[in-house]
């Protein structure tokens, strides 16, 4: 049993043990708003949509029809997302999510 110290941050908490430090944060909105499970979020729904067309699914357009009010919000919300993650491949998943919905702005957000 080694002591553990426990020092607040400003976003989050830092757990100091003998041999390793670790962050504890909350999840952020935006990445909530995409990575709940059975969320169907607008921004969720612009991630598989953007799944379903890179697999050559035609059904994609059915997905970005469902959400086409909230399309400018969730852009937004997957570059925010992008922000927070700090694994490349989710950032990239996500910022292609983002310029995929963008293309079916008449503005951009």
């Amino acid at each position: 049993d080694t002591p553990l110290h426990l020092v607040s941050e400003c976003d989050g908490c830092r757990i100091v043990g003998a041999h390793k430090v670790e962050f504890v944060q909350r999840v952020p909105h935006s990445t909530e708003a995409i990575y709940s499970i059975g969320n169907c979020d607008p921004p969720a729904m612009l991630c598989y949509a953007l799944e379903r067309y890179e697999k050559g699914d035609v059904c994609a357009q059915e997905s970005l029809r469902l959400i086409k009010d909230d399309l400018s919000e969730a852009v937004t919300t997957c570059i925010d997302a992008a922000q927070h993650e700090h694994d490349l491949g989710n950032v990239q998943s996500l910022l292609k999510a983002a310029v995929f919905g963008r293309h079916f702005l008449s503005e951009p957000p």
